[in-house]
């Protein structure tokens, strides 16, 4: 028997190692010190760590272990101390640390365990670690029991076996084929390399690490069927690679520096651990691994190879009770039939993630080129008692084609479903099923992630999988490329709406180069599910849907959101969903197919003239569609539309970009509950388009804004029993106009519809009630409300005051609703309209709200009872009628028989609602007696708009001297003008008087204007009741309309003119009549006088100047030109002039020559008629 004993120094230098056989000592030479320098601090392979999770692996088949060799001999200590005592079939090593370490190192010849053989390393504690290198040339067999109460390392680059029958029983474990250098083992640094010389590390039997990690490291590492490796309180590593560093606890430690296709590790044992990685170019897993940890920081599981990663086993990751985490990362990973990767939990799914992370976005992951799940894989992340689902991800930057079953189910007694991705960047093949159902909660979603994808009636891909099934093929067609679109048929889509939402997204990147990115549903395609699953289209181009998507259950949704482009269902697609949501950026959405039936729609359309628009032919409401699943609430768009050909409900906001239109369109009912804008362009509702019912009900939370732009609110139909139009919220048009055409308009609450500026408030309905709470319902700000039937109504149309009746069946307007409107004007009627108009009672409008009343009808305007009150008023009939002590100001109109008006206060006839003065229509059928304008003013009668007629009377019965007729404007009729003031009548210098008949019925007429007699007949007469005067600054004139007939001025009182201007008195069409003073003689005995000079006329023809006519009415025409009459003699007047005495004549005649200006030359004689008048010479 024999024994070796190592002794070593103090400072670390080995003095002595002695086999002693018999009593006889070898010592071995002196180490130099040098090499036994210690490391600046503790190296990682002494350091506690937390175990962390990078990878894991596939396996393959193992070699034949070989032949057991005797007990490791040979032991030098480079660093630390060891004293070995071999016991019969056992062999202890007894070491302690260099000093300042926690580690000791020892180079062996050789080091083989043979069966029934003990080598027990007993370290300081647990803590310490023992580096053992192997420099002979033979593997290292271990068949029997390698024990410690520290942590090992064995390195041989010759090879390692762990054979059938062996345990491995450790703190910690750490086996590697890889070289050591003798620096790194005295610092205790755990770097391997030189692989090119590395033998096989290969396990069949058992390894057990206590409270540490086993990491076997190689080029070629492999795990038998047999072998069970445990690390229940660490991390179980397989690295097979030429360059690994373990830099601390756990798989986060683990460094694979260099790696090569070449190098695999294979696992078809058991790998047991709180965290287990397989590391490699290449890596098999066909055995089972086992990651289950007490805490959440483990139960972690890492699969990564540089190559092939193939799973053909089963994978278990827990962290306490949770579902741990599992990856499987490759260039190509394939997890075949017998594949079952499982990290539930009771109370939470794990995660798993196959190729890569979600949509290969994490730089950290990386990513397989090509996936391939088989059939009969299956991946879980269930919770299985309480909790949510977990997450799985299925990836590929090229193709993936996934045939298996993912399962990440919420708890049977709560949580929801988990999420799972299965994505191929350019190419999808999917026929596999996802299970995010949740007992107790929400379901999860499932991401199907192609570069571009049809939906199609059939699976395209059916031929290759069955292939792939028959051949078992494992690379070739596994991993076959793909081409154009991904193909998915609709019944596998269906199968996967059953259960869980699933959304289908286009790649991004492929479309921003111009590839790809389009979503189209086949035509022919049938997408359809019972339950509330939601189904999403997420295109980075447009969507097509041209086939049918049907979901039926209670909450089911359909997204839609296309990035670049536009949502078209062609005209023909059909969608029956109770919810959609769409979204188009730089694109359009189209749905407007007459097959759709969609319950709620909410959704927006970017970019410049982007339209929004949605056909349902059954109830539809733009509301909430599922904002917690890539929803949202309302529509915005450049434009929308929104129709539904029964009931629509507008429940939340729409808004148009500026100068966008919003219309929406009900085939019965109409409701809005939420805000409308627009921004500047139109707003449109309209209701009842299918049948006797309909009606659009704008609700208290119910408002329109458009900016500016124009409101249109339309009823075709009417409620039963009830309103056709009611308003309760607030309808505000800006400077735009509001335009309502109903049966009925009801307007309570805090309802109003109102608008700012010029422009209409156009209300026509059968039916108005105006109840607004604070006691505005129409209001137009510095604009108009126009109200008008809607039907022809043989009663007409009646306002109503206090203390007046409406004719049965007229359409009335009373004083509670005349007392809602505000506005500049209220016009009511139109010139089409058939409908009498009736004024009734006292109606008394407040000057703060309404200060125009416009009365337009093509029939009569009447005036039954009581007074109008109002500060302008615009009569436009056929014939009105008006005749109350009216309080009014100003007044205008437009007629074609009669109109009689009467205001008991001043009164000026004026522009009202944009009609200027009182006149006679013209091209209208002659009436049986002449069209005249009757106006009566209680004071003071200004007219400064125009007025028209065959017979004009204004009067003004005021009292002196602010009650008389002042016309500014113009007043001609065709037949007689009378105005009549009981003071005076004054025509100023902007007026023209003209009619062949003219009447001054007044004590004093001043004219400062033109006052053309004849001006539209053939005979011409002025005639003043009193005085009668010409002046101003030159501007008045007396005109004679022609010389065919006599024209005359007749006067009750003094005709006179202004002594201080030379003004011309007579003129004719043509030009002023002028000449020199004539003598001129009378016949008979008569003396001749001189015309005083401000009356010089020239004529061809007897000009005669008549005394002494009565005042009396005119006659109905002029007299014949008379001959010269003898008179008594003149009796000179007191203040110098010459006074014609009653009966006194003077004839005189004189030349003239005529500039006519207009009409054509006649003959005849004009007569001045002058009774009881003096001329006053000027001066």
């Amino acid at each position: 028997m024999s024994r070796t004993a190592v002794v070593l120094s103090r400072n670390n230098m080995i003095l002595s190692m002695s086999t002693l056989t018999g009593g006889t000592a070898m010592t071995t030479r002196q180490i130099p010190s040098r090499l036994l320098a210690q490391a600046a601090a503790p190296a990682p392979a002494a350091a506690g760590h937390r175990p962390l999770l990078l990878a894991m692996a596939l396996a393959a088949g193992f070699a034949a272990s070989p032949p057991a060799r005797a007990q490791p001999t040979g032991a030098q200590a480079i660093h630390g101390s060891a004293a070995l005592k071999p016991q019969g079939s056992s062999l202890v090593v007894t070491t302690t640390n260099g000093a300042g370490t926690r580690h000791s190192a020892i180079n062996w010849q050789s080091f083989s365990i043979p069966g029934g053989s003990t080598t027990h390393f007993a370290q300081p504690d647990a803590a310490s670690t023992s580096i053992n290198r192997v420099i002979g040339a033979n593997p290292s067999a271990i068949f029997g029991t390698l024990s410690s109460n520290g942590r090992l390392v064995l390195v041989n680059p010759a090879g390692i076996t762990v054979g059938a029958g062996a345990v491995v029983d450790t703190a910690g474990f750490t086996a590697s084929t890889l070289r050591m250098s003798d620096a790194d083992a005295i610092a205790g640094l755990l770097r391997f390399g030189d692989g090119s010389v590395a033998g096989a590390l290969r396990v069949d039997g058992q390894i057990l690490a206590r409270v540490g990690d086993v990491v076997l490291i190689g080029t070629d590492v492999q795990a038998g069927s047999q072998a069970v490796i445990q690390s229940p309180q660490g991390a179980t590593v397989l690295a097979a690679g030429q360059k690994v560093e373990v830099t601390g606890r756990g798989l986060e430690g683990i460094r694979l520096e260099v790696q090569a296709p070449a190098d695999q590790a294979v696992n078809l044992g058991t790998l047991q651990g709180d965290a287990v990685g397989i590391f490699a170019g290449t890596l098999r897993h066909s055995g089972l691994v086992n990651a289950s940890a007490a805490t959440v920081q483990g139960g972690k599981v890492v699969l990564r190879a540089g190559g092939d990663a193939l799973v053909d086993g089963a994978i278990v990751a827990k962290a306490g009770d949770q579902g741990g985490s599992i990856d499987v990362f490759g260039q190509r990973v394939g997890l075949l039939a017998g594949a079952n990767l499982d990290a539930s939990g009771q109370s939470g799914g794990g995660q798993v993630r196959v190729g890569g992370d979600y949509q290969g976005q994490n730089a950290g992951v990386p990513n397989a080129a090509r996936t391939y799940v088989d059939a009969a894989a299956s991946i879980k992340a269930d919770a299985v008692q309480q909790g949510d689902g977990g997450r799985v991800i299925v990836w590929s930057d090229e193709v993936t084609r996934m045939h298996g079953q993912i399962s990440a189910r919420g708890g049977a007694q709560g949580g929801d479903g988990g999420f799972a991705e299965v994505s191929g960047k350019q190419y999808l093949d999917y026929t596999g099923l996802v299970d995010l159902r949740a007992p107790q909660g929400a379901t999860g979603t499932l991401l199907l992630d192609p570069q571009d994808v049809t939906i199609v009636r059939r699976d395209p891909n059916l031929l290759l999988d069955l292939l792939n099934v028959v051949t078992g093929t494992v690379g070739g067609l596994l991993f076959e490329p793909g081409s154009g679109p991904a193909q998915i048929a609709d019944s596998h889509i269906n199968a996967q709406l059953a259960t869980a939402n699933v959304i289908v997204k286009t790649d991004s990147a492929a479309a921003a180069s111009g590839i790809g990115g389009q979503i189209t549903v086949d035509a022919a395609a049938i997408v359809q599910w019972s339950n509330g699953n939601d189904l999403a289209l997420e295109a980075d181009k447009g969507i097509d849907i041209l086939g049918t998507i049907q979901g039926s259950g209670t909450g089911a949704g359909l997204h839609l959101n296309a990035k670049n482009g536009s949502i078209r269902d062609g005209g023909t697609g059909t969608i029956i969903m109770p919810e959609v949501y769409a979204s188009a950026t730089n694109g359009s959405v189209v749905l407007t197919s007459t097959n759709h039936a969609v319950g709620t729609v909410a959704g927006q359309a970017t970019g410049t003239g982007a339209s929004f628009s949605v056909n349902s032919n059954q109830d539809l409401a733009v509301g909430t569609v599922n904002t917690a699943w890539g929803g949202g609430t309302g529509i915005s768009a450049a434009t929308v539309q929104v129709s539904s050909a029964n009931d629509l409900s507008l429940g939340a906001a729409i808004t148009a970009s500026a100068g966008g239109s919003v219309t929406a369109k009900a085939g019965r009912y109409l409701s809005l509950d939420a805000a409308i804008n627009s921004q500047g362009g139109q707003v449109a509702l309209e209701s009842g388009t299918i049948d006797s019912e309909g009606a659009i009900y704008i609700n208290s939370t119910g408002t329109i804004g458009s900016g500016g732009g124009l409101v249109k609110l339309q009823s075709l139909k009417s409620d039963v029993g009830g309103s056709s139009l009611l308003v309760q919220g607030v309808v505000d048009a800006g400077a735009g106009g509001i335009e309502v055409r109903a049966q009925s308009l009801d307007v309570i609450g805090s309802g109003v519809l109102k608008r700012t500026g010029p422009g209409d408030i156009n209300v026509v309905v059968d039916g108005l009630n105006l109840a607004n709470s604070a006691g505005t319902s129409l209001q137009s700000t510095g604009g108009r409300v126009v109200v008008n039937p809607m039907t022809p109504n043989a009663s007409g149309i009646a306002l109503v005051g206090i203390g007046g009746t409406a004719p049965t069946g007229s359409f009335g307007l009373g004083a509670a609703a005349l007392g809602q409107i505000e506005a500049k004007t209220l016009v009511v009627g139109n010139g089409a309209s058939p409908n009498a108009i009736t004024l009734s009672g006292d109606i008394a409008f407040n000057p703060l709200k309404v200060q125009e009343l416009s009365l337009i009808t093509s029939s009569s305007i009447t005036q039954s009872t009581g007074t109008l009150t109002v500060d302008g008023v615009n009569l436009d009939a056929n014939s009105v009628t008006v005749s109350g002590a009216n309080a009014v100001n100003r007044v205008s109109g437009r007629y074609d028989t009669a109109f009689t008006f009467n205001s008991g206060s001043a009164l000026a006839i004026d522009t009202v609602d944009g009609i200027a003065g009182v006149q006679l229509r013209s091209g209208k059928v002659a009436p049986a007696s002449p069209p005249s304008a009757t106006i009566t003013s209680g004071g003071k009668l200004t007219v400064n708009q125009v007025i028209t007629g065959d017979v004009v009377q204004l009067s003004a019965m005021g009292p002196s001297p602010a009650g008389g007729v002042d016309l500014i404007a113009n007043v001609i009729a065709g037949n007689l003008v009378s105005l009549t003031s009981g003071s005076s009548v004054v025509v100023q210098s902007t007026s023209l008087v003209s009619a062949p008949t003219i009447q001054f019925n007044a004590p004093q007429t001043d004219v400062y204007g033109k006052v053309k007699p004849g001006g539209l007949g053939a005979i011409g007469m002025a005639r003043a009741s009193g005085n009668l005067s010409f002046r101003g600054t030159g501007t008045a004139e007396l005109e004679v309309a022609s010389l065919t007939s006599f024209d005359q001025i007749v006067a009750g009182g003094v005709v006179s003119t202004d002594p201080t201007t030379g003004l011309k008195v007579l003129d004719l069409t043509g030009g002023k009549l002028s000449g020199t003073f004539q003598p001129v003689s009378a016949s008979g005995s008569s003396p001749t006088y001189a015309l005083p000079a401000l009356w010089t006329v020239s004529s061809s023809n007897p000009f005669a100047v008549v005394a002494g006519l009565p005042p009396a009415p005119l006659p109905p025409a002029p007299a014949p030109a008379p001959a010269p009459v003898v008179a008594p003699a003149p009796v000179p007047a007191t203040d110098g002039t010459t006074q014609q005495t009653a009966g006194e004549v003077v004839a005189f005649a004189e030349q003239f020559t005529e500039q006519r200006k207009e009409g054509e030359e006649r003959a005849g004689k004009d007569d001045i008629v002058l009774t009881e008048t003096s001329c006053k010479p000027r001066g």
